[in-house]
């Protein structure tokens, strides 16, 4: 290097500061450029220190480049001086900056903004440093975004506040916002807020606020009361809790009659900046409401989809407004607040599958809020419950890509529910758990939870009380007693212990709100088996109850999707059969239909349990030949569930009747029904 001439060693010094290689369009622009007027590389190449491939000069090794580099006496001068005489050629020529802006505001930043003295420049430069923060967020680099924020803002105005300002911190409070920097983010906006007096200037940073209060600080009140004061603001009047109580049922009926008898095809785009603040902020605000005040929930949803059809307006919103009162629609229940109204679950289910076309006017990031919605509650019921986890999946990825921790967390808390109501294999189940805690340390006690719960089906105890310190985790929290009872009474109906799934099931109304599809749309399912289970140990008016309900709640869900509860539906009256009507040839038909519902729609696990239950319905009635077949293909559907701990009973269980078969042989006597039975149910050291 050092036998280079002056001319050459500056040009390699140049290079160097692209890092190990640099376009040749570069080479040609700068060497077109009076600063640094016969620029040339081929001496470089010639020497042996760089190589030319037909796009780019590339140093040989970091460490020639290293050395070329240590050429420059004042680097962020030479930095910022080829960054300004880049952008200067191309801004004059008519090539525009087109790809090279990275390369060049690489090299201006270097010298922002001490360098930049000319007005004119500092304009330029930071407008060039905001779009680039932008293209930044929309690729999800949240850390390249929140770098070209701050350049943009440190080259503003001091002594006066311009329009870039509200758009400059902005972006620089969002970018603040996905890196963590919450104090930061904060102090942008309401800068902004202080700043700008007219409501449609400072909009945006009063919902920003308010969504920081929510996805960053968890303060759901107060996020809820800004969301509501923002909506006043323009014009929409969020009434009271007792007052919008009293409301509901009028308001759903009468966004249900608007929106039921007109076209999807009346809604148009707009570009009116209020009524896309008020989208944005009813879709905030169904959120917080979803989680802080459930009751109030529809009818906040009802008075968003109202708006959203009053003004015909299609927008990044639209899809999640109709979808959202589509499953509000679909959650309003009978007095009994067990039972779906028919009619209002299946319009509701129309209405959502019709919101979904709007979702292409969705931003990425609001996509899985409407998959929430629609995959969560209204496809839940009506569409398979593998494709509702799939689409969780999907949206699972988006918020990670988006960076949207919260909204993640509940899919991915989704997906865990559903691969345990679906029959996702246990083994595969906990490494794919086991995975997720390697890589994310979000959710760590719910994920334990569930890994927890796996293994206890497979036959495996957690260490330690990890079980305990999660009930105390899940219990404490209305939002997530739904999810620990129902996972908990699927653990206790499998290891055959009726009684705790009573006992949970008193926990579970005593601190639900009651508001939750999924899981707890299972619990009916679980507490019918356990007071079939019950009512033959003892025939209690509690346990009659329990069953008929619970039969009747499926038979309608049936009607929904038979795919996702025929075989459930099924199953429980197989019970009511065996276990309260004494019915044996009725019994065995719904056991065979629950079976076959379960085999078609693939539900391993509860194709396990209808068999496991039809071999003891048979086993007790004298039908011994089914009841080992029927104890054979559970074990099969164990086995493939992954669950060695239900395999073994089921391994025992047919050792234990085959072993009274040879005993019965071996007597040569012929046994009345209720002897053979009686021999069934002897302790093994007592058989011949």
């Amino acid at each position: 290097m050092n036998e280079l001439d002056t001319e050459d060693k500056k040009a390699i010094a140049v290079a160097s500061c692209f890092g190990i290689k640099i376009r040749q369009s570069i080479v040609e622009i700068l060497s077109e450029s009076k600063p640094f007027q016969h620029f040339s590389l081929e001496r470089a190449i010639d020497f042996g220190l760089m190589n030319y491939d037909g796009t780019n000069y590339k140093f040989v090794h970091d460490r020639v480049r290293e050395a070329a580099y240590c050429l420059i006496e004042s680097t962020g001068v030479r930095h910022y001086d080829i960054g300004i005489t880049l952008y200067s050629s191309l801004r004059d020529s008519n090539m525009g900056l087109g790809d090279l802006l990275p390369a060049i505001l690489e090299q201006l930043n270097h010298g922002v903004p001490s360098l930049v003295k000319c007005p004119n420049d500092q304009a330029s430069i930071a407008e060039l440093n905001y779009q680039e923060s932008i293209r930044a967020s929309d690729c999800c680099d949240f850390r390249s975004a929140l770098f070209f924020a701050e350049k943009s803002v440190s080259l503003l105005p001091k002594d006066k506040w311009t329009n870039s300002h509200n758009k400059y911190l902005y972006q620089l409070a969002a970018a603040s916002l996905h890196n963590g920097h919450i104090h930061e983010a904060k102090t942008s906006l309401h800068t902004i807020i202080a700043q700008e007096k007219e409501i449609k200037d400072n909009i945006d940073a009063h919902i920003l606020v308010a969504k920081i209060m929510f996805y960053a600080c968890k303060d759901l009140p107060t996020s809820f009361g800004m969301f509501s004061n923002i909506l006043a603001m323009l014009g929409e009047f969020i009434p009271s809790q007792g007052d919008a109580l009293s409301r509901t049922s009028h308001q759903r009926s009468k966004t249900k009659l608007m929106i039921m008898n007109s076209e999807m095809s009346h809604y148009v785009k707009t570009e009116d900046w209020r009524k896309h603040a008020i989208m944005e902020s009813y879709s905030h605000l169904s959120t917080v409401a979803s989680l802080s005040y459930p009751k109030l929930h529809p009818y906040i949803c009802s008075k968003w989809a109202e708006f959203a059809w009053c003004n015909r307006i299609a927008c990044r919103f639209t899809s999640e407004s109709i979808v959202t009162f589509g499953a509000v629609l679909l959650r309003n229940r009978k007095d009994d607040k067990l039972s779906w109204d028919g009619e209002d679950a299946r319009e509701g289910y129309k209405l959502a599958k019709q919101g979904l076309q709007f979702l292409s006017e969705s931003a990425p990031e609001d996509r899985p809020k409407t998959f929430w919605s629609y995959y969560g509650f209204v496809g839940l019921l009506f569409e398979p419950l593998q494709a509702c986890k799939d689409m969780h999946i999907m949206a699972y990825r988006l918020t990670l890509q988006t960076g949207q921790r919260l909204p993640a967390a509940g899919h991915k808390s989704r997906i865990m529910i559903l691969n345990l109501t679906v029959g996702h294999n246990l083994q595969d189940f906990i490494k794919e758990i086991d995975a997720d805690l390697e890589s994310s340390q979000d959710l760590p006690a719910r994920m334990q939870f569930y890994r927890n719960t796996a293994l206890k089906l497979i036959g495996e105890e957690p260490a330690g009380n990890a079980l305990d310190h999660n009930k105390s985790d899940f219990v404490n929290d209305v939002t997530l007693v739904d999810i620990w009872c129902t996972v908990e009474m699927l653990v206790s109906v499998y290891l055959n212990n009726p009684e705790r799934v009573f006992h949970l099931l008193s926990i579970y109304e005593s601190k639900s709100d009651g508001e939750k599809l999924m899981p707890a749309i299972y619990i009916p399912f679980l507490s019918g088996i356990a007071a079939a289970a019950m009512y033959r140990k003892k025939a209690n008016e509690q346990y009659y109850e329990q069953l008929i309900q619970s039969n009747k709640v499926f038979t309608e869900l049936a009607s929904f999707s038979e795919w996702n509860w025929k075989n459930k539906a099924a199953l429980l009256e197989a019970e009511i059969a065996s276990a309260v009507e004494d019915n044996c040839d009725k019994a065995e038909r719904q056991y065979d239909v629950s079976i076959a519902a379960a085999q078609s729609s693939k539900f391993i696990q509860e194709e396990a349990l209808a068999c496991e239950l039809a071999a003891n319905h048979c086993k007790h009635n004298g039908k011994v030949y089914k009841a080992l077949d029927l104890f054979h293909q559970a074990q099969k559907c164990y086995f493939k569930w992954g669950s060695t701990r239900k395999a073994n009973h089921m391994t025992k269980e047919i050792l234990s009747l085959k072993s009274v078969m040879r005993g019965l042989d071996d007597s040569g006597e012929t046994l009345t029904l209720t002897e053979y039975v009686h021999g069934l149910n002897r302790p093994l050291c007592e058989r011949k």
